[in-house]
């Protein structure tokens, strides 16, 4: 369908740089000139910004390094990854209520013992952390990924009609 929008998108800045050039490189190694309407290739932050209707050119979003290191001086720990982990997968991640950010401390303790029964004892201690991250969020005006996907899917229920593709190909996108 050459009318057709196609969105390419990605976490990976550089396997979409690969992917873009591969993409080119197929039509010019077949002297074909581009379709009417080549693919979009994004990052998921990118689109998010687009379908949430943020400038392209605000602050990146909050990345691991940067949690790890608020984390360590915070708690002195060496545990980052667990306690990044289990804020994006589990508290952010499994909360499917578009009108909430996040699972309550009740819906949040539930979940953690259907879905990693070996942290349980964790639980209580990682939604502190979870709280004081929230706050330290606020305080740095910083939001991760989600943050912006959870506004991109706010501004697409608002406008269905809004989202122009047709096709979405995702990679990496677990």
């Amino acid at each position: 369908q050459p009318q057709a929008r196609v969105l390419y998108v990605t976490y990976s800045e550089a396997l979409l740089h690969v992917v873009r050039r591969l993409f080119l490189d197929l039509f010019r190694a077949r002297r074909r000139a581009l379709p009417p309407h080549p693919p979009e290739f994004l990052t998921f932050p990118e689109l998010y910004r687009r379908l949430a209707g943020q400038p392209a050119a605000a602050a990146p979003p909050l990345r691991y390094p940067r949690f790890a290191q608020w984390y360590r001086a915070c708690y002195r720990l060496e545990n980052a990854a667990l306690a990044w982990e289990d804020i994006r997968g589990i508290i952010k991640g499994a909360c499917r209520d578009p009108q909430h950010n996040h699972l309550s401390w009740s819906q949040y303790e539930e979940l953690g013992r259907k879905r990693a029964p070996l942290f349980v004892n964790e639980r209580p201690r990682l939604y502190r952390v979870f709280r004081k991250y929230v706050e330290w969020c606020a305080q740095e005006r910083l939001h991760d990924d989600l943050d912006l996907a959870r506004q991109a899917t706010r501004a697409v229920a608002a406008n269905p009609a809004w989202v122009p593709y047709e096709f979405v190909l995702c990679d990496e996108g677990q």
